[in-house]
């Protein structure tokens, strides 16, 4: 089929504003004059079309040929100071594109015939990385930060810090807090990091290792669950579950929390007689040593001993600085 061009006159520059207001545009009955040769490339010059009297001054246009299936303009597909990108939310973000789309989809489309691809995406198994997997994307209908801003340093700092009282309030459940605080620690990739740095400043942290050092066992750690509904967690397993994550998302809580001697505790968490105070605490082992720091301090006896098909037994060797 032929293609269908539209011609479209526009302004090189736009008119100035003079003292008597906008020039006024001629009327159906004047007379324009002939176009110009469009293959010179040339431009025409300002002049005076009308009658003689009116003086209606057309400043000087180019013409500009608009193709209904022209290829769409694309946005600049370099970041990082002009490297070109090499991870997908890089590429979906040049393009200013949401970024959970690249957990979806490999090609996004940009025009007719014309698509967006983006580099291979390196899935991470949990039973490998453990709590270092990666943190979930803001919501696609949260990811216009001018209609949703996100949060305030300092409106996380009192909702921590309540979160922080409310551990040893009499009025509610721990465990319904201790969900609360790992949700805030495992919310998204934007706010994740305030929301830690928040809680260490609260002093979570702490606080955190001294719930653990007295928890009561599972057998006493809360009421019975209602007929049909899985037991519920106790104190144990989401302490380790928020140091574990956050020793796997954040340089900075991890940094905080191996000065405070988090390890030691994790291999605590590996002898527990709780299944699943002992997943949590090898997920969390599994996420520190993704990272250079945790490797340092975790020696490869010690992640063998703990992650070997034997369970470990007595006091585990660690590595310290």
């Amino acid at each position: 089929s032929t293609q269908t061009t539209h011609t479209l006159l526009l302004h090189q520059s736009p008119p100035p504003l003079s003292c008597v207001g906008m020039p006024q545009m001629p009327s159906p009955g004047d007379v324009l004059p002939p176009p110009r040769d469009l293959s010179s490339g040339s431009e025409s010059s300002g002049m005076l079309v009308g009658s003689e009297s009116s003086g209606i001054l057309v400043e000087p246009m180019r013409v500009v040929e608009l193709s209904l299936f022209s290829e769409p303009l694309e946005p600049p597909t370099q970041a990082n100071g002009g490297h070109e990108p090499r991870s997908r939310d890089e590429v979906l973000k040049a393009h200013g594109l949401w970024e959970g789309w690249g957990e979806h989809y490999d090609a996004i489309p940009l025009g007719p015939s014309k698509n967006l691809e983006l580099p291979r995406y390196q899935q991470q198994d949990p039973q490998v990385v453990g709590f270092a997997a990666a943190l979930s994307h803001v919501a696609f209908e949260l990811r216009n930060e001018r209609r949703h801003p996100p949060p305030k340093d300092a409106d996380l700092f009192i909702e921590a810090l309540k979160l922080v009282v409310a551990l040893d309030s009499p009025l509610g459940s721990r465990g319904v807090v201790l969900q609360s605080i790992y949700n805030c620690v495992n919310s998204n990739r934007r706010d994740s990091l305030g929301w830690q740095r928040a809680l260490l400043k609260a002093g979570c942290a702490r606080r955190l290792l001294e719930l653990w050092r007295r928890s009561l066992p599972p057998d006493d750690a809360g009421p019975p669950a209602a007929f049909g509904e899985p037991p519920p967690y106790n104190d144990r397993y989401w302490v380790m579950a928020i140091l574990g994550r956050m020793l796997g998302t954040s340089a900075e809580s991890r940094a905080d929390l191996l000065g405070q001697g988090v390890v030691d505790y994790i291999l605590e968490g590996l002898r527990d007689h709780d299944d699943e105070v002992r997943e949590c605490a090898i997920c969390s082992l599994k996420g520190l040593v993704q990272h250079p720091e945790g490797r340092e301090v975790v020696s490869y006896a010690t992640l063998v001993e703990c992650l070997g098909p034997s369970k470990p037994s007595g006091r585990v060797g660690v590595q310290t600085r």
